[in-house]
C-alpha cells in the first residue's frame, strides 16, 4: 500500500520534525484552509492556486493558541480562518503541541500583563470551539501532536486528552 501524502501549508514555519509514527509523505503547497491537510482530501485547482481541503489540521504551539484567543487581535484572525474553513465546508480541527498541564503552567501574568487570561479561560475556548464542532486535540508534545495530526486527517480516530 503506497504511503498518503500529507500537504504542509507554505506558511507553516516550523513543519513538525516527525510523521508521528505513520508512513507518509510531506509535500509543501499553499492550502487555503490550516497548515496540514491530506491530499487526497484537497480539490485542487487547475490554476496552481492554493488547495482547498475537506479537512485541515491548524497547528499550534501552547503560546500560540494562547495568545490566538486571548489577545483580541489574534482572536479576530482566528475567527476569519474558521469563518473561511466553513465557507469552504472544511472542518478544520486544531492540534496545540502541549496538554492541559501545559497551558495550566503558562505564565499568564508575564506576558498578558493585567489582561484576565487564565487557564481556565483558555480552555473555555477549547469546550467552546469543540461544542462549535472544531475538534481541538491538546497533545504532551510535539510527537504526540505530529501523530495525532496525522492520524486524524487519514480518520484513524488518534486523539490526545480528547476529554481535556
Amino acid at each position: 500500500m503506497p504511503a498518503e501524502t500529507i500537504v504542509i501549508d507554505t506558511r507553516e514555519q516550523r513543519p513538525y520534525g516527525t510523521k508521528g509514527g505513520y508512513d507518509v509523505v510531506t509535500v509543501r503547497h499553499a492550502l487555503a484552509v490550516g497548515d496540514y491537510a491530506l491530499l487526497a482530501d484537497c480539490a485542487i485547482p487547475a490554476d496552481g492556486t492554493a488547495y482547498k481541503p475537506t479537512r485541515a489540521v491548524e497547528r499550534k504551539s501552547v503560546a500560540d493558541f494562547i495568545s490566538s484567543w486571548m489577545l483580541p487581535g489574534p482572536r479576530s484572525r482566528e475567527l476569519a480562518k474558521l469563518i473561511r474553513a466553513r465557507q469552504l465546508r472544511c472542518i478544520v480541527a486544531y492540534v496545540v503541541d502541549g496538554d492541559e498541564a501545559a497551558i495550566a503552567r503558562y505564565p499568564y501574568r508575564k506576558r498578558f500583563k493585567g489582561k484576565a487570561a487564565t487557564a481556565a479561560s483558555v480552555m473555555g475556548y477549547v469546550h467552546s470551539l469543540r461544542a462549535k464542532g472544531f475538534p481541538v486535540l491538546l497533545c504532551a508534545d510535539k510527537r504526540a501532536a505530529a501523530k495525532a495530526a496525522y492520524g486524524w486527517l487519514m480518520r484513524e480516530g488518534v486523539e490526545c486528552n480528547p476529554q481535556s
